[in-house]
């Protein structure tokens, strides 16, 4: 799968929050996802923050969620195709 690349903020500036998240293991974006199904944005927020150790508002938890929904169709449609 063709990634694309990131914005990259200046030198000695943090990377955005969901450029941030969107470089986060499979494994923690799982456990992520698994936390904005199962709350709303808001009761999330603070879950989220204590995983990754970053605040994000709800905007950036919004278009995260749409971004990693879209990944994983996209690779569920990869897995389906090589079958």
């Amino acid at each position: 799968m063709k990634s694309r690349k990131l914005r990259q903020p200046p030198a000695g500036k943090p990377k955005p929050a969901l450029t941030r998240l969107k470089e986060q293991p499979p494994a923690e974006r799982a456990k992520l996802m698994r936390l904005l199904r199962e709350n709303t944005y808001a009761a999330a927020a603070p879950l989220v923050e204590k995983c990754v150790g970053f605040a994000c508002s709800l905007d950036v938890l919004s278009k995260f969620f749409q971004w990693q929904g879209t990944q994983e169709d996209l690779e569920n449609s990869n897995d389906f195709m090589a079958q």
